[in-house]
């Protein structure tokens, strides 16, 4: 967490990003819970990574338009949510 913040802050000089990535990676270390064999562990980081970053991006687009923002907002992370919990037992 400290060198993804150093990275954003010092590196990129971006203190927005670097504030984002440090919440990300606290995020990704304490929130979430992986079970399972190292392989399987590192398919759904990298998973989480991939469906976090495409949400972003879908957000950001949407935020263009204050109807499209809350339609989104509404439906899209409540669908992942649920497809995220049932693709693995």
């Amino acid at each position: 967490m400290p060198a993804a913040f150093a990275l954003g802050d010092k590196v990129i000089a971006n203190p927005p990003l670097a504030t984002f990535s440090a919440l990300g990676a606290f995020a990704m270390l304490l929130l979430v819970d992986f079970s399972g064999p190292i392989r399987v562990r590192l398919e759904n980081q990298a998973a989480l990574a991939l469906a976090s970053g495409v949400l972003v991006c879908v957000g950001t687009l949407a935020s263009r338009a204050a109807w499209l923002a809350a339609l989104v907002w509404r439906s899209l992370p409540l669908r992942c949510c649920l497809l995220a919990s049932s693709a693995r037992p």
